[in-house]
């Protein structure tokens, strides 16, 4: 995703050098993880309100039944219908 810092930046240290390539294996892993959950929703034929709701749970790992409302300008009763599908498919706890 980013370029490699050692490129033109031969100031940094191997210990930079070693937390920038630690940090570049965080970002893809996540975005391979996101990946993968969102090739779950597609192949289970869920409505685009799963992935919408995967997305927000990416940027903050934390929601509530109003909060999921509000993302997915839905009833709680929908939100919280969203919400015990992720935690069916395993991807979310109470």
């Amino acid at each position: 995703m980013f370029s490699d810092p050692s490129i033109g930046c031969s100031e940094l240290t191997s210990s930079c050098r070693n937390r920038w390539l630690d940090s570049q294996r965080l970002i893809d892993g996540l975005l391979a993880l996101r990946e993968r959950y969102h090739e779950q929703v597609r192949s289970a034929r869920s409505s685009g309100l799963l992935a919408t709701l995967l997305d927000e749970l990416f940027r903050v790992p934390s929601i509530t039944i109003g909060r999921a409302g509000q993302v997915l300008s839905v009833t709680p009763a929908t939100a919280s219908a969203n919400i015990r599908r992720l935690q069916r498919l395993g991807w979310s706890r109470k």
